[in-house]
Order: C-alpha cells, then structure tokens, then sequence
C-alpha cells in the first residue's frame, strides 16, 4: 500500500506521530550546490523539484529572502516548505555600532537598549510570514543562532525578556502554521521557553558533536518539541561510510518518535548532497530492517 502524500507525512511528523520511514528532509543547501547536484535543470524551481525527488524527500526549507523562493514555494512540489525568516536577533547584532562581540556585551550591560531595533526587525520578520502564509507554506522556520557549542551566547536574562517575547509574536503572526526555530549550538536551556512561546520543534545540531545531539534531542523530547536533523556536514565530509553510519544512528532515535531526519544546515557541495542521500538510504533500510524484526 502506498503511503501518504509527503506533505502529509511532514504535518504528521511534526504533530509528534512516529511514521515508518521517518519524515526527511534538507534545510539549507545553497543553489549552487542543488544546481551541480541535478546537473540539466534549468533554474531553481526545476533543481529544487529534482533534489526532491532524487532525495525523495518529505519536506525543504526555503529561504524567504531567496528572489525565487517564491516561485518555488508557489510550484507546490512533491516536498512541503518550510519557510526560513531570519529571526529579530543577529540582524540587530550585526548592524549594530562597534563589533558582534561589543553588542553582545550590550545585552548583559544594557538589555534594553536594542529593544527599538529588535521591534523593527520583527516587523520586518513578520511581514515575510504574512507573504509565506500567502503561498500557503506548511511551516515556518525563525533562523536565530541562540547559542554556541557550550551553551547560550548571552544571558538567560536577555532571552526571557528581549527575545522570547519577540520569538512569541512572530509564532502568533504564523497563525495555525506550525513555526519551528532554528539555531546552532546548545539550546538546551531555553527549551521549555519555546514550547511557552509556542513553537513546534527546533532544528538543530550544527556545531555540536554527536552526544551533544543526542543529549539536545532528549531534551527537546521532555518538552513535547520535535527535533529536526540528525545527519551532521562533518560525517558528510568524511566521505560515504561516515554518511552511512550518521544515517544509522539517525534512524535508532527517530524509533524513539520526535525526529525528522535531516542535515544540519551545513551542506555547500554536490559532493556533501551525495553522500546525504547514502544517509538518507541507510536511515530508511535501518527503519525498514527493524519494523520486519518485530
């Protein structure tokens, strides 16, 4: 029996039902790389729709500010969009006086003192949601790198108050479209924050070794989030056998529900898309092997 349309398996996941094979999907391949990986197609809709079915995958992100991201999200292909807006935070950071460093300082010396620009950079976010939701995207994705390897790059202080709050209104003005966060690095200490706030799940990974992972998607778990990633550019970059064994270990967790296998948002090369389909092939015979072992 054939299974549901891909689209629906990617609602499906992200309400927390455990599909077999896992729902799958890439974040954020840059067009180049799409274009070399599907040599022939001709512009960013057709390489895009090929990567699709080529991966066969469940669901892709696509940058909002992408010139073609429309016309691409407006195509309705065999995958769901996700829809990446660039959170308040970082373009606030990086245009602000002085270096990243020294505005970051700012928000332990000063908490307040960014709060005009972070209001204008949600308006601005907010009305890149209002045109995904009139593409009638399957989800949005608040790129926002939170933290490093080691944790939160400012005060947990400044998240509760500047920037969650900010993160709610931008998860209100989504409407009923589920809205995921991206970030790099240890989130954990403000997860129970983005369940408050309302957000669906997290995707994640780059920037944290494979326990770091595991132990962020057991956390994300307790607090009733779904977990996207699981296949990290480092693995990818060690060649086939190290993509084939990230893939493994992708499909034991996801038999524990709350995972959609995906890349960590590092991907740059063919050469990397490649061997994320032998990920992508070794989490899905993995899931297979062990539903017939049952």
């Amino acid at each position: 029996m054939p299974g549901p349309p891909t689209k629906s398996r990617f609602g499906s996941a992200l309400a927390g039902v455990q599909l077999t094979p896992p729902a799958a999907g890439l974040t954020f391949a840059p067009p180049d790389a799409l274009a070399a990986f599907t040599p022939g197609c001709d512009g960013p809709s057709a390489y895009v729709t090929a990567a699709v079915r080529a991966l066969a995958l469940d669901f892709i992100f696509l940058a909002a500010s992408a010139p073609w991201a429309a016309d691409v999200a407006s195509g309705r292909g065999e995958a769901a969009v996700a829809w990446v807006v660039d959170g308040p935070l970082w373009p606030v950071l990086t245009s602000a006086a002085g270096s990243v460093p020294e505005a970051l300082a700012a928000t332990v010396k000063h908490p307040s003192s960014l709060s005009a620009e972070l209001d204008r950079e949600v308006s601005r976010a907010a009305s890149l949601i209002r045109a995904g939701l009139g593409l009638r995207v399957d989800a949005v994705v608040i790129a926002e790198d939170l933290a490093g390897r080691d944790g939160l790059l400012f005060t947990p202080g400044f998240a509760r108050e500047e920037v969650l709050p900010r993160l709610a209104t931008l998860v209100a003005a989504a409407e009923d479209v589920p809205v995921l966060l991206h970030s790099d690095g240890d989130i954990g200490a403000i997860l129970p924050l983005l369940r408050l706030a309302g957000f669906a799940g997290v995707h994640g990974g780059g920037g944290v070794d494979r326990d770091g992972f595991e132990r962020l998607f057991w956390q994300t778990r307790r607090e009733d989030l779904v977990m996207i990633g699981g296949i990290s550019t480092s693995a990818l970059d060690r060649g086939v056998n190290a993509a084939v064994r990230a893939g493994t270990q992708a499909a034991l967790l996801a038999q524990a529900g709350g995972l959609l296998i995906a890349d960590d948002g590092g991907i740059t090369t063919a050469q990397q898309l490649s061997a994320f389909g032998a990920a992508l092939g070794a989490a899905r015979a993995n899931v297979v092997r062990h539903v017939g072992e049952r």
